[in-house]
């Protein structure tokens, strides 16, 4: 396997995506593990939340600085002394979160699979806040990809066939053949 650091780009894109809003208006919500307390309270931010939903900018930087760090570590498991220079690269990040509506869910899920394989080089890496965060924005995206919302709970055989009828009925007189 090889590692390397995640382009800025990649984490502003990933930020974008944490402040999407679905349909419903649900906001990305991350809930917290008793011991992950700790480790947002060491991001700069004290909270006895027991689910970790964005509050404003601070927040935003504070998951993806969870990110950047679990890459950075990976890195150095990975390639020890041999990552220093990117790892010195990494510490002059500065947050420019891609607007919200020009996120493409199908791309921030290939960003966060990307991600994922970069940041898992360290032995405790599937129980990581970082894996945990990771999971839970790929599970957050896919509830905006286009047509999530309207599609059924639970496939039927009987939906399947509603739709057939509906896409194959005529929409306006001009569709009609006479």
């Amino acid at each position: 396997m090889s590692a390397f650091m995640c382009d800025d780009d990649t984490f502003d894109y990933l930020a974008g995506l944490l402040r999407t809003q679905r349909t419903d208006s649900l906001p990305f919500v991350f809930p917290l593990q008793p011991s992950e307390a700790h480790t947002l309270t060491d991001e700069g931010i004290l909270t006895d939340r027991t689910v970790y939903g964005l509050h404003g900018s601070r927040d935003t930087e504070a998951l993806i600085g969870i990110l950047r760090r679990e890459n950075v570590r990976s890195l150095v498991a990975r390639y020890g002394k041999r990552a220093s220079e990117d790892v010195r690269e990494a510490a002059g990040y500065v947050l420019r979160p891609v607007p919200s509506d020009e996120v493409d869910p199908v791309v921030a899920l290939k960003s966060l699979a990307c991600l994922d394989y970069q940041s898992c080089e360290r032995d405790d890496y599937d129980k990581s806040t970082a894996k945990r965060l990771i999971d839970a924005l790929t599970a957050y995206a896919i509830t905006v990809l286009p047509g999530y919302e309207s599609a059924p709970w639970g496939w039927t055989r009987a939906d399947a066939a509603t739709a057939a009828k509906a896409a194959a009925a005529p929409t306006a007189a001009a569709d009609w053949n006479f």
